[in-house]
């Protein structure tokens, strides 16, 4: 992971500010969007090349998404609670 940047930037132009503003409604916080809005989009790339959907390495088209109606007790995506759970001091 040492080739990896510890932090990211990117230009905040009027598209991403309208996603950002979106997000905050949803009270994350901009680590969160980062981080979630990566692990998401690489598990639809991950899909599609497993499936065979596109070649490994091509981009895939997301062409629809299914929503969980069902009532969640996190916000945020599934993993949240395992990374909450790292994130705790051991005792």
């Amino acid at each position: 992971m040492s080739e990896l940047p510890r932090q990211l930037s990117a230009r905040v132009d009027r598209s991403l500010a309208q996603d950002i503003r979106a997000l905050r409604l949803a009270g994350l916080s901009y680590s969160q969007m980062v981080k979630w809005g990566v692990a998401l989009l690489a598990d639809v790339y991950r899909g599609a090349w497993q499936y065979r959907v596109v070649e490994v390495g091509k981009t895939p088209e997301l062409k629809s998404y299914l929503y969980d109606h069902s009532v969640s007790k996190t916000s945020g995506p599934p993993w949240a609670e395992a990374e909450e759970e790292e994130l705790k001091p051991a005792a």
